[in-house]
């Protein structure tokens, strides 16, 4: 599954919206009429249990925090790439 989603937020093909535009849209973070979130990075970590920890780094100059950390959202990003 993180090899499927590495591959997909990488790519680009022409003609697609903007990178991952539809997806940051689907999950409430753009603020209308505003630029929308960047991904600037990918981490991927072995957490102190022995854990995959794969991190998705986000450059959003219009998105409140606020908007990115409420809890609902917070639970909808880890179904949204998952399996």
């Amino acid at each position: 599954t993180i090899r499927k989603i590495k591959q997909d937020v990488t790519r680009h093909r022409y003609g697609d919206e903007a990178h991952l535009d539809t997806t940051v849209k689907k999950l409430g973070l753009v603020v209308p009429g505003k630029a929308y979130p960047q991904l600037q990075e990918l981490r991927e970590e072995k957490t102190d249990d022995g854990e995959l920890a794969f991190t998705m780094v986000w450059q959003s100059l219009d998105t409140p925090f606020k908007s990115w950390n409420d809890e609902r959202r917070r639970q909808k990003y880890e179904t949204f790439f998952g399996p």
